[in-house]
């Protein structure tokens, strides 16, 4: 393992301040002068999540969505076995040369 989490954790939280910067220098300028500021008095920096975005993600609609998503997919996969099935039982069974006589399944 040799420091690879900590390698991986480094370029990750550089890569994503790096992007940061260059996409939105004004934001962050702000944001890293407020935490500077903190600093030197001697606060650690808090962070907040607006209120928002419990509205965005909320537990019971994802919950619902999911749910909703398996049996949905639960009844694709059964109707298709379902058709499957009895299509393979309609093949006739070429190997006898008899084409009325259906291949067993």
């Amino acid at each position: 393992l040799r420091g690879r989490r900590i390698r991986k954790l480094f370029y990750t939280t550089g890569g994503l301040g790096l992007g940061t910067v260059i996409c939105y220098p004004a934001q962050t300028q702000d944001t890293v002068s407020g935490v500077v500021a903190s600093v030197k008095k001697g606060e650690l920096p808090t962070i907040t999540v607006p209120s928002e975005v419990s509205s965005i993600a909320d537990p019971a609609k994802v919950t619902q969505m999911v749910n909703t998503a398996i049996t949905a997919v639960m009844n694709l996969y059964n109707s298709l076995t379902e058709a499957i099935n009895s299509d393979t039982e309609k093949i006739p069974d070429l190997t006898s040369g008899d084409m009325n006589k259906s291949k067993p399944v």
